[in-house]
């Protein structure tokens, strides 16, 4: 009977003991991933580089974008970041280490550091072999998860200093939920038992003493210590300006704000919730003060700023002097061979070609009889037959005396475009050499101004072999004599194209490939390409034509022919490559051509709404005409109108 009591006992001490824990297995962990998702589903700033589409974020540029919520498709959560990107500058830049960006949700944010600091660095602008191996996977880019609660995630630059990123993908995951946590169990209370009660007597009661008053002590009072605030790691900060702070009303300003380390930004009164920096326009009708809040999801608090622009009643205007005729004029310069963009001066090494950029403005009042002349300097080789003026080609004369524009309207503008070689490099000696070009503008009726711009030439101390390669063409249907780099051509046009390629350095070229990148558009005449005037092998449009040895400073001169097909279209570019046994390949510039359909003086647009306009008045013509006319008219209709 013990025993079984005693087992009994230990029974129900066990479950008095763990009789109230609920054990729960924990939930399964699990994962989420969106994959790679391409710039087609970017939102903003994107374009298309090397044949691939892609996304750039760009401070100066004031470029950004975001994938849509729509895309992403996430639950709530904490979430990782993987990028493929372009990181990287060329030599006409020098080392970039500010490629900075902000990767934001509605609630979060991170700040990015330039990824590759300042490596990813190329010889050439537009070099896609070269852009093509700096694209590369960077994971976890913002170091830690970051929070999402829906909406879009936003890539923006840091600040309006942060250089260009090419963002091709984007993956956004996170590897494991956080598992629901298991309850501690709390065990059941063990009850005691009650004691039987034993009796006690009662006892005799002792007299209470008299108590002695004790004095009650005096409080020291202890203040209560200023808890010290927690400090943030990522606080907002905010600036606001307005320019001009004074204004009359009808008048307007321009209000600029710059924030950082924040996701949320509202400027009262009166403009609400604004990106993180940017400027508007504003008209008031009475003096306000422009009130800004930026604060994010991290810090307690907002960072303020505020801007008063002081509005007048009324404003009474100068009195508008009488002018006088002026002209203003600009002069920029681009390296061709190089692809660099315009600018006042530029790098180049010996045999590049140049383009010269003239701009005259005639301002205020109508200019009579506009002259422009721009003799070379020593080092430089103008182009023949490559002087446009608005686009249009004009005779040769702008670098040997002067070249007549002639009259032109208040506020109109002029542009001037023509090429220019550099000399060989035997001319130069090593280092840099500074070669100043200027062009003197005046008019009838206006004073003489000029401008300059300026061409660096290196010429490098290390001697190795180099190859020049320029590309023109010609339009033979059109009787074009001139070689140009940019025509205007028909359907069923027959086309040259000219390539000179040099020797450029005191070393000799061998085994010399020359290899032209023909765009569809074009098909190629058979047996018409020549070299110095002897007609060789076709192949120059597919695995390219070997020209053999060049000697320092030799030039060989290719031709071959292609028509301009039926379906062609807009604008087709063309451009080649050369290259040797002890030399790298080199590119062209590019030639243009563009696709446009004229009779007579009139642009005549294909398809069914342009006929509808111009075939009466065609027919008239058939009418009017002699039977040649109307014979040149039918064969003109067979060329351009669509067959349905």
């Amino acid at each position: 009977m013990k025993k079984t009591f005693a087992i009994f006992s230990i029974g129900i001490l066990f479950t008095a003991m763990f009789g109230g824990l609920n054990f729960t297995p924990a939930a399964n962990a699990s994962s989420v991933d969106t994959g790679w998702i391409g710039a087609d589903s970017f939102v903003g700033s994107t374009d298309i580089r090397c044949g691939k589409k892609l996304a750039n974020v760009y401070g100066q540029g004031n470029k950004k974008f975001y994938i849509p919520e729509s895309v992403l498709r996430l639950p709530e959560g904490n979430y990782l970041i993987d990028i493929v990107a372009h990181y990287g500058f060329y030599d006409g830049t020098g080392p970039q280490t500010n490629e900075t960006m902000t990767v934001r949700t509605s609630v979060d944010f991170r700040n990015i550091s330039d990824l590759n600091g300042s490596g990813g660095r190329r010889k050439d602008r537009d070099n896609c072999e070269q852009i093509q191996k700096d694209i590369k996977t960077y994971t976890n880019i913002a170091g830690t998860p970051i929070k999402y609660v829906g909406g879009a995630i936003y890539f923006e630059p840091q600040s309006r200093d942060s250089q260009s990123i090419e963002i091709y993908k984007v993956r956004v995951y996170r590897i494991f939920d956080d598992p629901t946590p298991t309850p501690t169990p709390t065990p059941t209370p063990t009850p005691t038992p009650t004691p039987t009660p034993t009796f006690t007597p009662t006892p005799t009661p002792t007299p209470t003493p008299t108590p002695t008053v004790t004095p009650t002590p005096t409080p020291t009072f202890t203040p209560t210590p200023t808890p010290t605030p927690t400090p943030c790691s990522f606080p907002p900060t905010a600036a606001i300006s307005v320019y001009p702070s004074v204004i009359y009303r009808g008048q307007s300003a321009t209000l600029s704000w710059n924030t950082a380390n924040a996701t949320y930004v509202v400027i009262n009164p009166g403009i609400g919730q604004v990106s993180s920096w940017d400027s508007i326009t504003i008209s008031p009708w009475q003096t306000t003060t422009y009130t800004i809040s930026a604060s994010n999801s991290i810090c307690s608090g907002a960072a303020m700023a505020s801007a008063a622009l002081t509005v007048y009643d009324y404003y009474t205007p100068t009195p508008t002097p009488t002018p006088s005729p002026y002209l203003t004029v600009y002069k920029d310069v681009r390296n061709i061979s190089s692809g660099t963009g315009e600018s006042n001066s530029v790098y180049a090494k010996p045999n590049d070609t140049l383009e010269f950029s003239i701009r005259i403005y005639t301002n205020n009042y109508y200019a009579y009889g506009i002259r422009a002349s721009d003799y070379l300097p020593s080092g430089l080789r103008y182009v023949s037959g490559s002087t446009t003026v608005d686009g249009n080609y004009v005779s040769d004369g702008l670098t040997s005396g002067n070249l007549y524009i002639g009259g032109r309207s208040a506020n109109t503008s002029i542009q001037i475009r023509f090429k220019a070689q550099i000399e060989n490099e035997s001319f130069f000696s090593y280092g840099t050499t500074n070669i100043i070009n200027t062009v003197n503008v005046n008019a009838d009726n206006a004073p003489g101004i000029s401008d300059s711009a300026t061409v660096f030439v290196e010429r490098n101390q290390i001697s190795a072999g180099q190859l020049n390669i320029q590309k023109f063409e010609k339009n033979i249907s059109k009787g074009d004599t001139i070689e140009k780099s940019n025509v205007n051509v028909s359907r069923g046009d027959t086309m040259e194209f000219i390539l000179r390629v040099r020797s450029a350095s005191s070393l000799a070229a061998n085994n010399v490939i020359v290899r032209d990148v023909m765009p569809a558009g074009l098909s190629y005449v058979n047996n018409s390409t020549s070299l110095n005037g002897n007609i060789i092998q076709d192949g120059i449009i597919n695995s390219g034509v070997n020209i053999g040895y060049l000697s320092p400073n030799q030039e060989a001169v290719l031709k071959f022919k292609a028509v301009i097909n039926s379906s062609a279209s807009g604008t087709m570019i063309n451009y080649a490559y050369a290259s040797a046994d002890n030399i790298v390949s080199v590119r062209s510039p590019d030639a243009a051509m563009t696709v446009g359909i004229v009779a007579g003086a009139l642009d005549i647009k294909t398809g069914s709404s342009a006929w509808t306009f111009y075939l009466p008045l065609l027919t008239a013509s058939l009418a009017s005409f002699g039977y040649f006319q109307r014979l040149r008219i039918k064969r003109l209709l067979a060329g351009i109108i669509p067959v349905v």
